[in-house]
């Protein structure tokens, strides 16, 4: 699987558990996912796999901290529900389709395997 079909798919699978996810960052729709491609690591014997991570940013507007988190949590719930993970991190995400201060987020990232 190519690495741009494998962001696809994550985006798609989260698009059927009910969250709006995309990879195109200008089609970003809050609350939801921009799905992004993080580190490579050429770190298999052969020379055409490899792993990877793919960053899942979970984003909504800001509408004060409390709301915020609160529809945060929601997406994460949502997310976990498909995706296995340990760690989320507060971030903010710049998105020219929204607000030019950011948007509160959490941050997932999700290992993947890229085979010829």
């Amino acid at each position: 699987m190519l690495y741009g079909d494998a962001l696809q798919e994550i985006a798609d699978t989260l698009s059927a558990a009910g969250v709006n996810a995309t990879v195109e960052p200008d089609r970003l729709e809050v609350p939801g996912a921009l799905v992004n491609p993080g580190v490579i690591e050429f770190d298999h014997l052969d020379k055409e796999t490899y792993s990877a991570t793919v960053e899942v940013y979970l984003v909504t507007s800001d509408r004060g901290a409390v709301e915020s988190l609160n529809d945060l949590q929601h997406l994460l719930a949502k997310t976990k529900a498909v995706y296995g993970f340990s760690t989320a991190t507060p971030a903010t995400l710049s998105a020219s389709n929204h607000s030019p201060d950011g948007l509160p987020a959490l941050l997932l990232e999700l290992p993947v395997t890229i085979t010829p």
